[in-house]
């Protein structure tokens, strides 16, 4: 939600606006901020949430504080929960904070379940999935109740709620519900928008795309490209009626169908349509920097990983400075709201230095990745614990291809000790991300000579991804596959060859299966996988 904010030189704007920059200097201004607003929140509250874009920390800790402390209506409080815009980062304590006060003041089942979804987004803003995940149950089961009693008027809510619900399941690994979740606004939308075309063909392109993007992990990814495939032809239709309100969209769902073609191999198809995005990105960018800005950097980022796919070195190294100099230059304005990111498009950077063997400048960039993650993970580990392991193991590349092998083994090991407490709190979300750091665990103390110690890392890592796979085998069959690639080199490396020979063959049927759906993604990883069991199997004596 946008404020209108005139200032003049005795205005309330003014006042907050340096009380705000001295927060920022100096944590212990933070109070002062907060005894203002207390004593006049429905003046000042709206212009702190609109001046203050920070991210995390005191500000946002302060404003948070004033929140709670605040006595408004409903109806001011929903007003100003919409403030801090949904999906940046900003305020995202100060918008629970608000979210939970509509809750609390919520009167109706109409506010109640608005209220709900508000808070089931902003949680999902701090990491508390779980919590997320109960606010959704009661929502969805409130717009169901109020779409059952009035479809007309609610059957829109209980769609978006749905999709809603999607993207929070998938948050705590559960895959398989986030689809169902997505199907059913996907079908509520089809109805609405059959009905009245103008008011929502948008909501079903962005249904159809969070369809996708679940449909990816679980359900096939051809049955994922072709949803995704109809989002972009729907935002192309919008376009064309009205290019201001929708180009946006189109350039988000073109990169989501860039990732969706490179799934089925289609890696000149993905680069097309992510080349298409960066294009309409630098346009927009262009006209409102602020705005799109991080966009931009994002879809760079992307099409740096798509280049190097296709060995177009030079031009992935250049996408994914230029991403980094974008992010660079948010973060000097706003190092609260954009540090993770930046550490993000670095980490990027570092895998793609990493594969011209650059190893030195991809550990110089992942070595600030961790830095920035652990600056900002300190703050609010829950949102940040996640992405600082992720780091650390991209981290152990380069410093194999240096020879540091016991170097990759501390921050592998750092990475795995953060997944395990991660996985204590949430095992749906982050099971799997442990499952593969256990098996670059293996390797890398394999290569130090704990060739024991390699060979139960991997086994326990094999072990959680065949739990994985059994519930889930479109989403981790190809990791169990290539994890039993290095179970075998693990069993071969102790001497035990049959052990060895039975991994390698058990990857070669599941690469097999693989293949037959996607050759031009599998074939590489068959060919290796027949090529070590065709080394492990012993040949007639001649």
């Amino acid at each position: 939600m946008a404020i209108a904010i005139a200032e003049s030189a005795d205005t309330p704007a003014r006042l907050i606006r340096r009380l705000v920059r001295a927060a920022r200097d100096a944590p212990d201004a933070a109070a002062g901020l907060v005894a203002v607003i207390c004593a006049d929140p429905s003046t000042y509250l709206p212009l702190a949430l609109s001046l203050a874009h920070a991210g995390v920390g005191v500000l946002d800790s302060a404003l948070a504080e004033a929140i709670r402390g605040t006595d408004l209506s409903y109806e001011e409080w929903i007003v100003l929960e919409e403030i801090p815009p949904r999906g940046t980062g900003i305020l995202p304590h100060a918008a629970l904070a608000a979210a939970e006060q509509c809750r609390q003041r919520a009167d109706s089942s109409v506010h109640i379940a608005t209220a709900l979804s508000a808070v089931e987004v902003r949680l999902s803003g701090v990491g508390r999935y779980r919590d997320a995940l109960a606010a959704s149950d009661e929502a969805v089961i409130l717009w169901r109740e109020l779409e059952a009693a009035d479809s007309a008027t609610h059957t829109a809510d209980l769609a978006k709620a749905l999709r809603t619900r999607g993207f929070v399941l998938s948050g705590v690994g559960r895959y398989r519900d986030a689809l169902t979740a997505s199907d059913e606004a996907v079908i509520l939308w089809r109805e609405l928008e059959a009905a009245d075309s103008a008011t929502h063909t948008a909501d079903l392109a962005k249904a159809l795309r969070t369809r996708g993007i679940a449909l990816s992990v679980v359900g096939g990814r051809l049955d994922a490209l072709a949803a995704v495939e109809e989002a972009v032809s729907l935002w192309r239709e919008l376009v064309v009626m009205d290019p201001a309100a929708h180009t946006p969209d189109l350039a988000t769902a073109l990169s989501t169908l860039g990732g969706s073609l490179a799934e089925v191999g289609r890696r000149q198809d993905a680069l097309a349509a992510v080349e298409e995005a960066v294009s309409l990105w630098r346009e927009l960018e262009v006209m409102d920097p602020a705005a799109h800005a991080p966009d931009l950097a994002t879809a760079l980022s992307n099409l740096g990983v798509l280049l190097a796919d296709l060995a177009r070195n030079r031009d992935a190294l250049a996408a994914a400075n230029e991403a980094v100099g974008f992010r660079r230059e948010l973060e000097a304005a706003d190092p609260a709201v954009h540090t993770a990111d930046l550490a993000a498009a670095l980490v990027n950077l570092g895998s793609i230095l990493a594969r011209l063997g650059r190893n030195q400048d991809a550990l110089a960039a992942a070595r600030e990745s961790i830095g920035l993650l652990r600056v900002v993970a300190a703050i609010d580990p829950a949102v940040h614990t996640h992405a600082l392991a992720k780091a650390l193991l991209n981290s152990g590349n380069p410093l194999g291809g240096l020879r540091q092998s016991g170097k990759a083994l501390t921050v592998t090991e750092e990475a795995v000790g953060l997944l395990r407490a991660l996985v204590a709190e949430e095992p749906a979300a982050y099971t799997a991300d442990l499952s593969r750091s256990l098996v670059n665990l293996g390797i890398q103390l394999s290569e130090v000579g704990r060739r024991r110690e390699g060979l139960a890392a991997n086994e326990e890592g094999v072990a959680l991804l065949r739990k994985l796979a059994a519930d889930e085998p479109a989403a981790h069959n190809p990791y169990l596959a290539a994890a039993l690639i290095h179970l075998a080199d693990r069993f071969y490396d102790v001497g035990q060859r049959e052990e060895a020979a039975a991994a390698a063959e058990e990857s070669v049927a599941l690469f097999v299966r693989l293949h037959s759906d996607l050759p031009q993604v599998y074939v590489d990883e068959l060919a290796a996988s027949r090529h070590l069991l065709d080394s492990l199997t012993p040949k007639p004596f001649k």
